[in-house]
């Protein structure tokens, strides 16, 4: 099928000239037409205007072979699928090339052992096998003839020879003077005999007498127990030769199996039977070859990982899971565990240091260097948490102003949405169900826009400063599709039709460092140019299982992209074609993918965390935020703040206990720096805190009236300019 996108651009693509207006009122006539045609430029009438041909990737997906300019149309009767090419052109015997230098003419290039135009022929000392396949003259076939047959070569073709009396497509049936008894061919004679012959021997009539001889000519006719000179018994038979399982290879390396095949072994009256030679060995499943060993593709596993907060200056990862614990996670293991009881749904590591959650039923802090965190209430739902320029937490449709969360626009809240920040420090939420907002730096809405013909999902990413490229839905045609949207405006371009036929099995896309794009869809890699003309596709190098949903690639600097397929994780480099999967446990599924100092962190659907090599460093303009080491969402470097100094609680002492409903509050404030704001929280049975007083500057005392009778307890948040917080510990108070 066409590719739209790739069409859009055609005139890129094809024509170094470019395209323009004639400025003509009216089309030319034919003779005209003719004139105008080979001046390379291309006028409106004309599909294209040059004398080199072009490859057909460039204008379909999946298809390769040389795609002509013929009178100015485009000629695309050379287009072959490159699935089904090694078939058709290579005779399934080798691989299709396309030759850019040859005008993207298709050469075989054929398997080991077969040979011609076609992959059709058979190299020197080599002939067809039963099967098909090409093997060495040393003998005459691996797979074996059936029963009451024998391998000969004739014109470089094994064939299988019925042993006479035999005949028949399959040599079960029996010459004349032969009659077919309990599966043996039988002299008349012999058949109508009431002689039985010992083991080993057979009826022969043959001389018109009936007599017992030795079942084959390879046994001593004197004594048919035994074989003549040069021969011994094998399976039953006597022979010289046979095919026998290959031996498993003792200096295979470990996490290696045995290819096991049949191989020839041979007798010969002075030495025996050879011995069978060793098995070919392959990499098990989730290794890697290398230097000739067969490396374990995972680093570490855990399965209390659930989703990733971030990594911390030392580069290990930081991490949560529902059962609200905080793992920090270093290449070898799990370095510390801290439980704090909070089912966490989502996390992301603060520009403070401070670690910001979700739950499901509320929003909060954590400060990671000694744990006093706070919880507020509120219904939440399951967003990426994102990172703006100038260090806001943003929760997918809101963004946190301690102490609340401020939607981004409350006609949308409550809506699943993803937050970007620009180069400028403006920001673009993109909801799913279709709707855009883009907001200035100050947080000032510059637009809202809603795109009723489109679900958006929640992988969108920059192409350049101005442009944002979203996986989408096309709901009146019922097919996935890329749109790139306008920051400034919320324009946007026509969309690139996909083959996905409901919102989850949308594309995801990556931009590198040139502007190149790698989409992955259903499995499938597909790299596009910064002119969008294809580049390659992975669909003949992985076996295509499909994907409920996909991520977003992962581009490092050494030529490696990471991408998923359903249960499974890939690698491929396409400037030396080198691979390697791994499959993940039983239904899980990737979720998430982060490329950071050099290793691959695999999150899945099932809670468990894979730690896989990725050598180099993500690479791109804006690399994607579930990818990005920082995990920010933002298209330039976040800062880093300091935090607060921690209030320093005074009144009322730990486990105070009062007889009315009033309390006061005292704490030592930073008389140091006036603009830190000073936040006093109390929190009840429900588990959730709630605001008491402030925030205010300079704030140190609180009263508080009419509290109701049961335990609370009490903490004080500072926050300063940068918006950066710190907690204080936790007291806890009685009212009778």
């Amino acid at each position: 099928m066409k590719n739209p996108f790739l069409l859009t651009f055609l005139c890129i693509i094809l024509f170094s000239a470019g395209c323009f207006e004639t400025g003509k009122d009216e089309e030319p006539g034919e003779e005209e037409k003719k004139r105008l045609c080979g001046n390379g430029v291309v006028d409106e009438w004309e599909e294209c205007d040059r004398i080199s041909d072009i490859s057909c990737s460039e204008l379909f997906a999946g298809m390769i072979g040389p795609a002509p300019c013929n009178s100015c149309k485009i000629d695309t009767s050379k287009c072959i699928e490159e699935s089904l090419c090694e078939v058709e052109k290579c005779s399934n015997n080798g691989k299709c090339i396309e030759m850019s230098r040859f005008n993207y003419m298709i050469f075989c290039q054929c398997n080991y052992g077969s040979s011609g135009d076609h992959c059709n022929e058979c190299a020197k000392e080599r002939h067809y096998d039963i099967d098909g396949k090409c093997i060495t003259d040393s003998y005459c076939t691996a797979v074996g003839c059936m029963k009451n047959s024998t391998c000969e070569i004739r014109d470089e073709q094994a064939e299988c020879v019925c042993d006479h009396p035999y005949t028949g497509e399959n040599c079960d049936e029996c010459s004349s003077g032969y009659e077919l008894v309990d599966g043996k061919c039988i002299g008349i004679l012999c058949s109508t005999t009431d002689v039985e012959c010992p083991e080993l021997e057979k009826c022969d009539d043959s001389s018109g007498k009936i007599e017992c001889v030795c079942e084959t000519a390879t046994q001593n006719p004197d004594d048919c127990s035994e074989c003549l000179q040069g021969y011994d018994w094998m399976n039953g038979v006597c022979t010289d030769e046979a095919f026998v399982p290959c031996a498993s290879n003792p200096s295979k390396p470990e996490n290696s199996v045995d290819v096991i095949e049949k191989v020839l072994i041979t007798y010969t009256e002075g030495n025996g039977w050879s011995e069978p030679a060793y098995c070919d060995w392959k990499c098990m499943k989730n290794t890697i070859p290398e230097n000739g060993k067969c490396r374990k593709i995972e680093l570490f596993y855990s399965d209390q990982a659930g989703f990733p907060f971030g990594f911390d200056s030392s580069g290990r990862l930081i991490a949560g899971n529902a059962e609200g614990d905080v793992l920090i996670i270093s290449s070898s293991g799990i370095v510390k565990k801290s439980s704090y009881g909070i089912p966490f749904m989502n996390g992301r590591l603060g520009a403070d240091g401070n670690l910001y959650f979700m739950t499901s039923g509320g929003y909060g802090v954590i400060n990671r260097e000694n744990g006093n965190h706070f919880i507020f209430q509120r219904k939440m739902v399951f967003n990426q948490l994102t990172v703006s320029r100038d260090g806001t937490v943003f929760y997918g449709d809101s963004y946190f102003d301690f102490p609340k969360l401020i939607y981004v626009s409350e006609s949308l809240k409550n809506m699943k949405a993803v937050t970007l920040t620009d180069k400028k420090g403006g920001t673009l939420t993109i909801y799913q169900e279709g709707y855009a907002v883009f907001m200035d730096m100050n947080r000032s809405p510059v637009w809202s826009k809603q795109y009723d013909d489109f679900d958006f999902t929640l992988f969108p990413v920059f192409d350049g400063d101005q442009t944002a490229v979203i996986p989408c839905f096309m709901k009146s045609g019922y097919r996935t599709c890329l749109i790139s949207m306008d920051i400034e405006t919320g324009t946007l371009s026509d969309p690139v039709l996909f083959n996905g036929t409901n919102f989850t099995a949308a594309p995801a896309v990556s931009i590198d460092n040139d502007y190149m794009k790698f989409i992955s869809e259903s499995g499938v890699l597909k790299v596009y140019e910064s002119d969008d003309s294809m580049l390659y596709s992975t669909s003949s190098v992985f076996s295509q299982a499909g994907s409920p949903e996909t991520m977003p690639p992962v581009i490092s600097d050494t030529g490696y992209v990471y991408f998923t397929n359903y249960h499974q994780v890939l690698a491929y480099r396409k400037s030396d074609n080198k691979k390697w999967s791994f499959d993940l446990n039983g239904n899980a599924k990737p979720v998430k993918l982060i490329n950071n100092n050099g290793r691959l962190y695999v999150f899945t659907s099932e809670g468990e965390l894979h730690v896989l090599p990725a050598p180099g460093t993500p690479e791109g303009k804006w690399p994607q935020m579930l990818h990005d080491a920082q995990l920010t969402g933002s298209l330039s470097e976040v800062p880093e703040f300091d935090i607060p100094s921690a209030p320093e609680l005074s009144l009322p002492a730990d486990e105070a206990v009062f007889d009315d409903d009033t309390v006061n509050f005292k704490w030592v404030s930073d008389i140091g720096d006036p603009d830190i704001q000073y936040t006093l929280l109390l929190r009840d049975l429900t588990g959730f805190d709630k605001v008491y007083a402030g925030p205010q500057k300079g704030l140190s005392t609180a009263k508080v009236e009419g509290l109701t009778a049961g335990t609370y307890e009490w903490r004080v948040v500072s926050k300063d300019l940068n918006g950066a917080l710190n907690i204080s510990e936790a007291r806890t108070f009685t009212i009778q």
